[in-house]
This record gives structure tokens, C-alpha cells and sequence, in this order.
């Protein structure tokens, strides 16, 4: 009984505990390592809700994949339900293989602690990132949205070429004061200042 209600929840994605609630098989979210090159499989989350659904798909199903009659699977299953009712009462806990745990608490809800599934059968898939130069995308730059052919441009631009007179002037400066020092020491500093005589 135990190997139909895990398998039913597994291919129905819901599965009714009669008396008790009812399991959900519900997505998980898959994960991006950009270092690994990797992403990271969904693994799927069993839930348990206190809700009631319809238990004519679970009852047809157990009929359909056992050797007993109809009457004996319905009582199979209530059978089940039952047991794991009176060890939540007693025990305040009740397993299900290849599910879970199911715990009460002192309010007289019903927790499920889910076994982790087999990361076996969800191996991480090698993922690694394509760039398209040519395909034109939006970009968010600062807090304005642009796009790659915008963004392409400016950066090829050529950045306006600055004016350098300063360095002319500098090195203009630099040739006059050398004459000059060099046009003092040939005459002694005597003709600098002016019209100096000899004597």
C-alpha cells in the first residue's frame, strides 16, 4: 500500500489521505552556478494540507495496479489511514516510506517532515553561457534602460582629442630661459642689465 500511495503522488501530483489531509507533490526552483557552469535540477517539495479531495482516482488506481478486488483495496487504503491516525494520536508521529514523517502537534495539526529526494535522479546540467555580439538586448545602466547596439556605440566612439598648447608653451619657456642663462655666462652678466661700459 505504502509503494501505490507514494507512487500515485509521484504521477498525480496529489495524493488524498481519507480521514487525514492530503499530500502534494508541488515544483521547486531550479539554481544557476555561474562559477560551476552548472544548473542545479528542481527538486520537487512534498506538502501536506489538512483539505480533503475526491479519493476516486486514488481508489481506481489501487484497484487497477493490485490482485485484490475493489472492496479489498478500499479497505486497504482505509486500513492505511487508519493505522497512521491512531500513531499520530499515540505516538505523535507516523511514517510513510518514500515520503515522509507526518508529526502532530498539541493543536491537533498535522506537520510532514519530506524525505530529501535522491539527488541521483536529478543530476546538475552543464549550462554554459552563449554571447550573441550581434543580437540587441536591453541593458539597465545606472537607473536608465538602454540597449546593446546604444551602448556599443558610445564605447567605439573616439574620445575628442585634447589640447595640448601647454606642452608647446613649456618647452617654448624652457629654450628661452636656457638662452638666456647661456647668453649670461658667455658675457659675464656684464651686458644683462642694460648698456654696461668697459673700463
Amino acid at each position: 500500500m505504502q509503494d501505490q500511495i507514494a507512487s500515485f503522488l509521484f504521477l498525480y501530483r496529489s495524493c488524498p489521505l481519507p480521514g487525514l489531509g492530503t499530500l502534494y507533490l508541488e515544483d521547486g526552483q531550479a539554481a544557476t552556478n555561474f562559477t560551476g557552469k552548472t544548473i542545479e535540477a528542481a527538486v520537487p517539495m512534498i506538502s501536506f494540507r489538512k483539505e480533503e479531495i475526491e479519493k476516486s482516482a486514488l481508489l481506481s488506481y489501487l484497484i487497477k495496479n493490485s490482485t485484490a478486488h475493489a472492496d479489498e483495496s478500499r479497505s486497504a487504503l482505509v486500513a492505511f489511514c487508519s493505522t497512521l491516525k491512531s500513531c499520530l494520536e499515540q505516538n505523535r508521529q507516523a511514517d510513510i516510506p518514500q515520503i515522509g514523517n507526518l508529526h502532530a502537534d498539541e493543536d491537533g495539526g498535522i506537520i510532514l517532515i519530506p524525505r530529501p529526494a535522491p539527488l541521483a535522479f536529478l543530476p546538475p546540467v552543464h549550462a554554459e553561457r552563449v554571447i550573441h555580439p550581434d543580437t540587441e538586448h536591453a541593458i539597465l545602466v545606472g537607473d536608465r534602460e538602454t540597449n546593446s547596439t546604444q551602448m556599443t556605440e558610445y564605447y567605439n566612439e573616439e574620445a575628442p582629442k585634447k589640447d595640448r598648447w601647454w606642452i608647446w608653451a613649456l618647452i617654448l619657456g624652457i629654450i628661452g630661459v636656457l638662452v638666456i642663462i647661456i647668453y649670461a655666462n658667455d658675457n659675464d652678466g656684464s651686458a644683462l642689465c642694460g648698456n654696461a661700459g668697459k673700463f
